[in-house]
């Protein structure tokens, strides 16, 4: 009788212990805090006549290092230098604040951050006919 009650025991343990597993281990957990999936009825067929959607396709410019303690240091203030050049042959379209005095790249400050943001997005409401003409050239 007591063997039976010790097996009993143990394999409840072992059970309600099974039972136990963190949902990033649970294969049966796919996602928590997800909206469910759904279709943007959109075809392939009508990308051609949707004006909302915009190809990527182009050059892009990347300055990828496998070692970020070798990488190129100088590779913002290059990429800026870039940037102004294409923005004077018309070729881009640069929305930026008109000041950054004072503003870090790693900034702590809420109250300078929502200032920026909300000068850049101002401008950036300021430049929608610019960028709306820019693609439909």
């Amino acid at each position: 009788m007591r063997k039976k009650i010790f097996a009993f025991l143990l394999l409840s343990a072992l059970y309600a212990g099974a039972q136990e597993v963190p949902d990033w281990e649970n294969p049966i957990v796919v996602g928590i805090n997800k909206e469910p999936y759904h279709a943007t009825l959109t075809l392939p067929s009508q990308k051609a006549d949707c004006k909302k959607i915009i190809s990527l396709n182009g050059k892009w410019r990347f300055q990828w290092s496998a070692d970020p303690g070798k990488r190129p240091t100088d590779c913002y203030n290059r990429s800026l230098k870039k940037l102004e050049q294409l923005e004077k042959e018309k070729k881009v379209i640069v929305i930026r604040p008109d000041n950054t005095d004072g503003f870090s790249r790693l900034e702590k400050d809420k109250e300078k951050i929502k200032a920026l943001y909300h000068d850049g997005y101002t401008k950036g409401l300021l430049f929608s006919d610019k960028v709306k003409e820019f693609y439909t050239k």
